[in-house]
């Protein structure tokens, strides 16, 4: 059993203005994060939950992306940072039993200043320390090591934006600081020392509010070993190794890295007809992921979207929204990458049920990402349709559903479809539960690269059938009006088996058969002495490919989450939570035909999962504001 102690400090400082205060604090209470199995060479987005950073975000938030589009997220101040998972990780090895990592880094304390003055200033500051995370190895022979995963780390983000004309005009800017303390943990190698950024913003409605202009600016400057520099070069945000890029420059002696981006985008947001054209663009040494979050630099894109939106009920729709979109992408070389758009629409009926749907389509272009550092591949011409259906949610019973179908030239096909089901009984408790599953079959799914005997890089890629489910419960019930039991859990299971061999080829050909070449479907894949490295045996030429990066190979991923919170506000501003969080993870892979990885049984991984030792926790977490 083990007992902490934190506290919370909340104090109005007049004007306005809020300091919030938080030592030692604990979000047992927080609902988990959604399953999540990525395959690709990008982060993941995580939505923030915690209390303590939800209050005051739209203030401290600093936008670079538009839309709901995948830049969307795109900010200089993404909170999940703070108290995330350790950088580091560490496995078993010859004469270690077992490791236990540390699932998040602790926070000793966060500070955070939020307001609006009446003068129309919106104020944020924010300032965190993390403390360093170590992992601890049991030995065979009884004794303990342990090594750091994260180290000390203070956190700093200043947020400033005047309004002016009664708030039609908004002019900010914003500094955020992370500072490492490297000395002595062995991290100095691929983590930044120091990571700072900044931008200017503005944002103006004219013509009666009827249009409007959003633009910023941003820089960032990371520094740090060569060692961590160079890796920050050829992560996947930018691959300056990329052999074909003449426009990048791979320095190995840098020890800091720098870059901006900016957005402009203007358009009309009232009336019927609506719409928006605009610019994004970063250059290719921008970096902002220590304490931002952006997932690819070296990019601009342009798009427009217009809108017709009609509010006034007919004979059978009560509103309805039609929008065409489009955009293309590329790079500072200068190339154009991609480019596509799409329509799409949704209604309202006069019972309050709706529908949905849209198509996409995307011509061809290139990729300059797949090879993972090697040179720009063609990407085949795509499409994409999707509805929706829901009922009225003020119902006792709701139910809603969704479906999409994606296919490209090249036979890649992706199949989703998840319905949803909510039902109150009686006006203080309600149930819901949403379930999904896609499926997922690729042709040139990447598995990693290869040298020959002569040196030469070769990129393999395989078929791919990916099967997943997930299935999503909650269950909201207000007892009193101070007293609340609230549940979530979800299961999520997912399966891919690989199969066949093929490497580029004519990589700009957009035929698929030239683009790529088939290697013998008898290929096998074996472990020589070195444990580093994997043989792929081409049986066409007989010349052994050698995986010294590793191999991606065949995959059981289940995960099943789950919190159950009861909450009691026994006074105004104190609570009392009992909280009870159980969770289990399965990872299997291996090669195929060596064990059962790759095949999608959903009560067989049901089973295996529930084999698994589980991060069970029972917390219970008391709140008590004290008045000064």
């Amino acid at each position: 059993m083990a007992s902490n102690a934190g506290a919370d400090i909340r104090y109005s400082l007049g004007n306005g203005l809020t300091l919030n205060a938080t030592i030692n604090p604990d979000f047992g209470q927080v609902e988990s994060d959604p399953a999540d199995f990525n395959l690709t060479e990008f982060e993941s987005y995580f939505s923030e939950k915690r209390p303590f950073f939800m209050e005051g975000r739209n203030i401290l938030n600093f936008s670079m992306g538009f839309g709901d589009g995948d830049n969307s997220n795109n900010t200089l101040f993404y909170s999940r940072r703070i108290g995330r998972t350790p950088h580091d990780w560490i496995g078993t090895d010859d004469g270690v039993i077992s490791v236990d990592n540390p699932v998040y880094t602790d926070i000793l304390s966060a500070l955070k200043l939020t307001g609006k003055t009446e003068g129309g200033l919106s104020i944020g500051v924010m300032d965190a320390v993390t403390n360093e995370e170590k992992a601890v190895s049991h030995m065979i022979d009884g004794s303990t090591g342990k090594t750091t995963v994260e180290p000390l780390t203070n956190f700093l983000v200043t947020r400033v934006q005047q309004d002016f004309r009664d708030g039609q005009t908004v002019l900010g800017g914003i500094i955020t600081a992370t500072n490492r303390d490297l000395k002595d943990t062995g991290m100095d190698g691929y983590l930044h020392k120091t990571a700072y950024a900044g931008g200017l913003d503005l944002n103006h409605e004219f013509l009666d509010r009827n249009y409007y202009i959003q633009s910023a600016v941003s820089f960032s400057k990371v520094a740090g070993t060569t060692e961590a520099i160079y890796g920050t070069q050829t992560s996947s945000a930018r691959y300056f190794q990329r052999p074909d890029a003449e426009h990048l420059t791979l320095d190995p002696d840098a020890t800091s890295l720098s870059g901006y981006s900016v957005k402009l985008v203007g358009g009309k947001s009232r009336g019927h007809v609506q719409g928006a054209g605009g610019i994004l663009a970063t250059s290719p040494g921008f970096e902002v992921n220590d304490l931002g979050f952006s997932r690819t630099s070296d990019y601009f894109m342009q798009f427009t979207w217009l809108s017709y939106r009609e509010w006034n009920p007919g004979k059978y729709i009560r509103n309805y929204n039609i929008n065409i979109n489009q955009w293309m992408n590329g790079n500072f070389a200068p190339e154009v990458t991609s480019f596509g758009g799409n329509v799409n629409f949704n209604a309202t009926l006069l019972s309050n049920a709706g529908f949905g749907g849209g198509i996409n389509a995307n011509a061809s272009g290139f990729s300059t990402t797949l090879l993972r550092g090697g040179p720009a591949i063609a990407t085949p011409a795509n499409g994409s349709l999707w509805a929706s259906y829901w009922t009225d949610y003020r119902n006792p019973v709701s139910f809603d559903f969704s479906a999409s179908y994606f296919r490209n030239v090249d036979d890649v096909i992706s199949i989703d479809f998840s319905p949803g089901f909510s039902y109150r009984p009686v006006d203080n408790l309600q149930l819901s539960l949403n379930l999904g599953y896609s499926n997922f079959t690729d042709t040139w799914a990447w598995r990693g690269k290869a040298w020959d005997e002569t040196d030469e890089i070769h990129y393999i890629f395989s078929d791919l059938e990916q099967d997943a489910i997930s299935l999503t419960m909650r269950t909201n019930y207000t007892i009193t009006t101070n007293l609340s039991l609230q549940y979530y859990g979800q299961y999520y299971s997912t399966a891919g088996k690989y199969s066949g061999f093929r490497e580029t080829d004519q990589l700009r050909d957009s035929d698929f058969n030239r683009r790529f070449n088939e290697l013998n479907a008898n290929a096998t894949v074996v472990y020589p002495d070195d444990e580093d490295a994997r043989l792929l045996l081409n049986n066409f030429t007989g010349i052994e490919y050698v995986f010294y990066e590793g191999l991606d190979e065949d995959f059981n991923y289940q995960q099943f989450r789950s919190n159950l919170v009861l909450r009691w506000e026994f006074k105004t501003g104190s609570m009392l939570y009992l909280v009870w969080s159980d969770g289990y993870t399965n990872y299997v892979e291996g090669l195929t035909g060596t064990n059962d990885a790759g095949e999608f049984n959903f009560d067989q991984d049901r089973k295996d999962l529930l084999n698994t030792p589980s991060d069970n926790v029972l917390l219970l977490k008391l709140s008590y504001l004290i008045n000064i």
